[in-house]
């Protein structure tokens, strides 16, 4: 292969992997197989996957030919000699003979403003990892990269950069930066002196099992408190607590953390705290779980009403001339158009979400019943009921958002300290 390496120009974008005959591209690490008699394999490769990018044999650093094209203000700013020599037109013009009597094509000005050199190798690896980033931070589909806008965009911003396929984007890429995180995180979590977990189940709207391990500890350096999702994977074995406790273990071993769990927290499903149990580890209720838990029992005693109010939000959510007649007659009473919010027992304040939003379009939806359907329409002492669920809910609220949306929970603070 040392011949072929000698004088192909390929090799400046290819490292010799030894002694298994194979090539590593520069540029999207994807390993190749060549021959000690043929390197087609690399020539393919660079014209398939790489295409922008030229062959050039007397230096490492490839160049790559834009369409951007030159502005007027552009060739403005071109520096000109005012004055040239004889010798310099003399010699210009022996060059422009030589290149029309060999056939060659003589270069114009715009070949030499169009040319870009390529990035270094280093570069292209920087850009590869941040548009992973931005893909897994912004929840984007790996299939952006393959859209014919996105790429001209790309171009115009660096012509010298060339964007990588899905594949290579899923099989080379997304692997590389998926275990530089890992390795990173790994580090950071086996300094602390102890861990408190969160863990919940769930099944999906269209059948599968997840399961999601979060890791919640105190950073021996900076002292801040870090959160760390070290598992969220399908999971479609029965939910039994022996296949949790089981799972757990196996996470807690993958991350070497088992003897640094001082508490795992988790809803109060049966089956998962029957799973920590069965593990020794010390168990503890969400918080926000079991206020909801209060708040759905309470429900109770006000049932009849609260079925009335979901009969008549699920009529305005599937009648489109009562949500529309809705909307005119807030804005015929000069109110800014609100909807109406349904009632999810799963989801935290969600009661409290939707008799607040009856109660501050009273007047428009009255109006509207009246018109529509006075037949689903609310009592006095339904309203009444109304007014009181909402005051006595506030304080519950007002606790969730405190314990929820400010991510502040007091048990992963209190546990965590204790082995610091």
């Amino acid at each position: 292969m040392a011949s072929k390496r000698k004088y192909s120009p390929l090799w400046n974008h290819f490292d010799e992997v030894v002694p298994s005959k194979k090539a590593k591209c520069g540029y999207c690490s994807r390993i190749l197989s060549v021959s000690s008699s043929s390197i087609g394999s690399l020539s393919r490769h660079m014209k398939a996957v790489h295409p922008t990018i030229q062959i050039n044999s007397s230096r490492q650093t490839a160049t790559v030919a834009t369409t951007a094209r030159v502005s007027d203000s552009d060739m403005d700013n071109v520096q000109v000699p005012s004055c040239s020599t004889q010798a310099d037109t003399a010699t210009t013009e022996l060059l422009v003979t030589h290149r029309q009597e060999t056939g060659q094509q003589v270069p114009t000005m715009a070949d030499y403003v169009q040319t870009k050199k390529c990035l270094p190798r280093i570069r292209i690896q920087q850009l590869d990892e941040q548009l992973v980033r931005m893909i897994a931070k912004g929840y984007h589909a790996l299939r952006m990269v393959d859209e014919v806008e996105f790429r001209k965009f790309v171009e115009m911003l660096n012509p010298g950069y060339t964007l990588p396929t899905r594949k290579t984007l899923s099989q080379s890429i997304l692997p590389r930066v998926y275990n530089k995180v890992l390795e990173k995180v790994k580090e950071q979590i086996k300094k602390a002196a102890a861990i408190c977990i969160t863990t919940d189940a769930w099944t999906s709207s269209v059948q599968d099992g997840y399961v999601a391990i979060t890791a919640h500890f105190i950073d021996i350096e900076s002292h801040k408190l870090c959160t760390v999702m070290i598992g969220c994977v399908e999971f479609n074995e029965r939910h039994t607590s022996l296949n949790l406790k089981n799972f757990l273990e196996a996470k807690f071993s993958e991350w070497n953390i088992n003897q640094y769990v001082n508490v795992i927290v988790s809803d109060n499903a049966a089956n998962i705290l029957s799973a920590v149990r069965l593990g020794g580890w010390r168990s503890l209720s969400c918080y926000a779980h079991t206020i909801n838990l209060v708040v759905q029992s309470s429900m109770d005693a006000i049932s009849d009403t609260m079925r009335r109010v979901k009969d008549i939000i699920e009529y305005f959510h599937r009648s489109a001339p009562a949500k529309k007649k809705f909307a005119e007659i807030q804005e015929q009473m000069h109110i800014a158009p609100l909807k109406l919010k349904q009632d999810v027992v799963t989801r935290w304040n969600s009661t409290y979400d939707s008799l607040q939003r009856v109660l501050k379009v009273k007047e428009a939806l009255i109006a509207t019943l009246a018109i529509m359907r006075p037949d689903i329409s609310l009592s006095q002492e339904d309203w009444q009921t109304i007014e009181k669920a909402t005051e006595l809910l506030k304080p519950f609220t007002r606790s969730l958002l405190r314990s929820v949306v400010k991510r502040m929970f007091p048990h992963q603070n209190i546990l965590c300290f204790p082995k610091l």
